[in-house]
């Protein structure tokens, strides 16, 4: 089991936030357990536990992996202020690429 780092992938993080998106939508439509928390268990419940214990062991090195989302659940105001955060730094990115 690995403790510490994951290596970031950026390959791989691009190819799995766009060309699965058709597919799970689809899936999602047709079967209504489909993406549901816990599935994992009952499906393959070993493959769910080296996961979660995979989680709790290691941490991303990848700073763009949490910009919008966090992993516990948070207030609706959290999401939405980091959300503003992010759009004000590209607005003043903007600003300057295009000076």
């Amino acid at each position: 089991m690995k403790i510490g780092p994951r290596k970031m992938n950026l390959e791989k993080s691009i190819k799995a936030r766009t060309t699965g998106q058709i597919k799970r939508r689809i899936k999602r439509s047709l079967n209504p357990f489909y993406g549901k928390k816990g599935m994992g268990w009952l499906r393959n419940p070993k493959k769910a536990l080296y996961n979660t214990i995979y989680h709790r062991t290691t941490f991303s090195t990848n700073p763009l992996s949490y910009l919008g989302r966090s992993r516990k659940k948070s207030k609706k105001s959290e999401s939405s202020n980091s959300r503003w955060l992010l759009f004000i730094i590209l607005i003043i990115l903007a600003y300057y690429v295009l000076k």
